[in-house]
Parts: structure tokens; C-alpha cells; sequence
């Protein structure tokens, strides 16, 4: 079944093509938004959005040119549309949004309406908050994602690891908390686990951890993560926060590459080093 909503975005009245159907994984309906144009402000008729451009009379192709070809090069395009079939042109957009102009994503309605976006897509503040909170519930949809993505950057170059803090004065987020700040910032953070691919530097799996948790402790689920993902090329790259007798043991039971900076607190650093 398919009916329109109508959709105010500053001065200007979006109409948009519901299109109903049924999500498998969901196991119920669900419905995709088409953007099929505008209402003209005298006469109330639809104007396509082939049809519409700006004031300005063009919209930009520039950037949208240039990051669709990234996103097309480097599988992370087919890998959206099979793992996000309904919301890959969103997703995309507000990442083109964010590499472009680097701004809060609730400013994104203005610049998609003057810029060339996948499928066309007008993004307005109240949709982009519905967007991720539906991502944010969909925790099977991302894990899919990230082991699609990571099975196709394996394929091409080894996959790294580190570790990295965000100090926030958020009172909201539950998982801030105090612990170790790199930074020397008087601040809870939260600590950000990533996997990267080592010659592209694309982002390939992340984890949010707690502040408070120290480094050492984040190896063994991020060992347990890439085996879930299924990457054969792991290489930890790690400082001396990472330092412990278990972590070098587990990673040896695992066969893993590593390189890590032994603290000279250490009987191994003083036996090996003039101090």
C-alpha cells in the first residue's frame, strides 16, 4: 500500500511517496519514503523532483560526484544497499552531508536541498532524528554491516587496531566516566575501540567502551570481535596501556601480530635496556 506525506522544511512543503512493506528480519511492516517533489506554493500542484533546482537555478554535483565514486571503489556502496536496503540513500547522504560541509547534521535539509544527493533524498531534522534512532535499535542490521565491510576490506589489506578517548561534559551519555584521560583533561570519556584498514585508513569496526575500563582489558573482546567478523589479518597496534602478561598470551593462543611498548616498570624492559 502507498500514500503521500507531506512534509514542511522552512518555507517549503516536501511530498514524499510511502511506500508499505514487509520487513523480514523485523518480522513486521514497515514503510520507505520516496521523495517525489514539491508543492508549488500558489497553485498546490506537485513539482517532481527532477524538475525542481534552487533559487540559485543548478545544484551542486561536485561533491556528490566525487564521494559516490569513493563509495562505489571501495564496495562500501553495495555493501550499504545489501545490509541497509531501505535506508542506504539516507545513511549516505548524511555522510557526504559530514564530509562536506563538517557541521551539525540538523543542518543537513538546506544542503541537500541544493545538492545532488543519492536518489534525491531532502533530509529535514525530524527525519534525521527517526533515522538514527531506528539505526541505533538495530543492532543485527549494524553487526551485518560491519562483517560485510570488514570481510571486503580484508580481502584487500590487513586490518589494524587501536584505542581512543572522547572527553565530554555530556550529563546524559551513561557511558561516560572518569578513568585514565590521555589528554590530561579533568572530564569523564568514553573510550572508542576501533578496527582500520592499515594502507586505507577506512574504519572498519568500532566499539564504545566505558571510560572508566582500562585499556588492557579492551584487547580480549576486540580479539573475540574479530574472530565474530571473521578477519584473518589482525595486527594490534598498542602502547604501553596495553601492556600485560595476559593480553601477550591471549594474542599468542590466537596467532596475532602485534606490536606493543613494554613499560619500563617491567622486568622485561630493564633486563633488555640500559636505564
Amino acid at each position: 500500500m502507498a500514500f503521500l506525506v507531506e512534509q514542511k522544511v522552512g518555507k517549503s512543503i516536501y511530498v514524499y511517496r510511502s511506500v508499505g512493506y514487509w520487513d523480514k528480519q523485523k518480522g513486521q511492516a514497515r514503510h520507505r519514503r520516496i521523495c517525489i517533489g514539491k508543492k508549488d506554493p500558489e497553485t498546490g500542484k506537485i513539482i517532481s523532483s527532477k524538475a525542481f533546482r534552487p533559487a540559485r537555478g543548478c545544484k551542486d554535483f561536485g561533491n556528490f560526484h566525487f564521494l559516490s565514486n569513493i563509495a562505489e571503489q571501495t564496495g562500501l556502496l553495495t555493501v550499504l544497499q545489501e545490509t541497509f536496503p531501505d535506508n542506504w540513500p539516507e545513511i549516505l547522504t548524511c555522510a557526504f552531508y559530514e564530509i562536506s560541509e563538517r557541521k551539525p547534521l540538523y543542518l543537513c535539509a538546506p544542503w541537500s536541498q541544493s545538492t545532488i544527493t543519492p536518489e534525491n533524498i531532502v533530509l529535514s531534522s525530524p527525519r534525521i532524528s527517526e533515522l538514527l534512532q531506528n539505526l541505533g535499535e538495530r543492532d543485527k542490521d549494524r553487526f551485518a554491516f560491519f562483517k560485510a565491510w570488514a570481510k571486503k576490506r580484508a580481502e584487500q589489506e590487513c586490518i589494524a587496531f587501536d584505542i581512543t578517548s572522547i572527553s565530554s561534559y555530556s550529563k546524559l551519555n551513561k557511558f561516560l566516566e572518569y578513568g585514565y584521560n590521555r589528554d590530561g583533561e579533568d572530564l569523564p570519556q568514553i573510550n572508542m575501540a576501533m578496527l582500520f584498514g592499515e594502507n586505507s585508513l577506512l574504519p572498519v569496526f568500532y566499539s564504545i567502551v566505558q571510560g572508566s575500563i582500562r585499556d588492557m582489558t579492551t584487547v580480549g573482546n576486540m580479539i573475540k570481535y574479530a574472530k565474530e567478523l571473521e578477519i584473518g589479518k589482525v595486527r594490534f597496534v598498542m602502547d604501553k596501556g596495553f601492556y600485560s602478561e595476559a593480553n601477550l598470551k591471549e594474542m599468542a593462543e590466537n596467532h596475532l601480530k602485534y606490536a606493543i611498548a613494554v613499560p619500563f616498570t617491567t622486568s622485561l624492559a630493564k633486563t633488555q635496556a640500559d636505564i
